[in-house]
């Protein structure tokens, strides 16, 4: 037998794979038949119909693993992985990716080193160098755990978090897809040019554009070179440099506006200004 034709025989003989379909990487795959797509009780896929491509496949009988290398595609209902490596572990029901991993998912792409994914919990926890696009915002961080179904992610080890001029740095973001939040703790950053907004704890929407900073949240706009401009808010030319410290700041990037409340205090230059709230 090949290669491929004892992986297949020994997958439906585990039962785990019995409904995925392995094809090599050369050939192409049959449709498959209406009787064989997903159920919405199988979140996984597993019972319907997925598909597999791989250059060579091995499979362990004994230790009910199966191995796919070269040019691996494996699709289950919105999810596909590709990589130069995967391993399937039919025990605890798990896909391990190596390589160059790509990971599509409805708008999201993930491309990573390596990706863990579980088949029941629709779990997938990526290292080594992510790099996450979704909702418009790009997340880079050295490890990402991402919940397909509730579409929550989790970035650790040193996030940031770009959307188009303006950038989020933290230790660690939790971002919620479907409402646009993020949350983050431990000493944040959020910057854009001209602007730089630091604190120790952040809430976040990115659909909104609008950052809230709180815990010794400083605000700094660096000076208009030019100077042509006055400051409504120091009554100082533009050209100086205006650092705003409270215990909260909201910061709205769509239109370049902060709000700050709570023992605010602006400095800029030799003038220093007390207030309970402003707008700058």
């Amino acid at each position: 037998m090949k290669p491929v034709v004892v992986a297949v025989v020994a997958l439906l003989a585990a039962g785990l794979l019995a409904a995925v379909e392995v094809v090599p990487s050369g050939s192409a795959a049959p449709s498959p038949s209406p009787a064989s797509s997903p159920s919405p009780r199988d979140p996984a896929g597993l019972n319907g119909m997925g598909r597999l491509r791989a250059d060579r496949i091995r499979y362990d009988l004994r230790a009910r693993v199966m191995v796919a290398s070269g040019n691996v595609s494996l699709a289950l209902r919105d999810l596909e992985i590709r990589a130069d490596r995967l391993r399937v572990e039919q025990g605890p029901r798990v896909a391990v990716a190596e390589g160059t991993v790509r990971v599509r998912s409805r708008e999201t792409h993930l491309a990573a080193p390596s990706l863990r994914y579980e088949f029941d919990t629709e779990l997938a926890e990526a290292a080594g160098g992510v790099i996450l696009e979704q909702q418009g915002a790009t997340i880079t961080a050295p490890r990402v755990r991402f919940d397909l179904r509730a579409e929550v992610t989790e970035a650790g080890g040193g996030v940031e978090v770009v959307q188009g001029e303006v950038r989020l740095n933290a230790p660690a973001v939790r971002f919620e897809a479907r409402t646009g939040e993020v949350a983050a703790d431990g000493g944040i950053v959020v910057s854009r040019p001209g602007t730089r907004l630091t604190g120790r704890r952040l809430r976040a929407n990115l659909s909104a554009r609008r950052a809230d900073v709180r815990d010794d949240a400083t605000l700094v706009r660096a000076g208009d070179p030019a100077g042509g401009s006055s400051d409504r808010a120091a009554g100082h030319p533009a050209g100086d440099a205006t650092t705003v410290t409270a215990g909260r700041i909201v910061f709205r990037w769509d239109v370049n506006e902060g709000e700050a409340e709570d023992h605010v205090v602006v400095k800029q230059r030799d003038r220093t200004v007390w207030a309970d709230r402003m707008t700058y």
